[in-house]
């Protein structure tokens, strides 16, 4: 699972992540593109859960939904 926070992070900073990033865009709202991203892999991680996957499979289930 931090793996899989460590992803969400580097793919969709915070806002204050993503200021001090050169190789971003300074005027984008990140916080959204974060937000539904998390929304999605904790609701991909909690399927995959209650489906019986092992932690790691749900870590992965969360990352393959978002795309990372």
């Amino acid at each position: 699972m931090e793996t899989l926070n460590q992803r969400i992070n580097t793919r969709f900073p915070d806002n204050y992540q993503a200021g001090f990033n050169p190789n971003r865009e300074q005027g984008r709202d990140y916080g959204d593109d974060r937000a539904a991203a998390i929304a999605t892999a904790s609701a991909a991680v909690a399927a995959a859960l209650r489906g019986g996957a092992t932690v790691r499979q749900a870590a992965e289930a969360g990352a393959s939904s978002i795309g990372i």
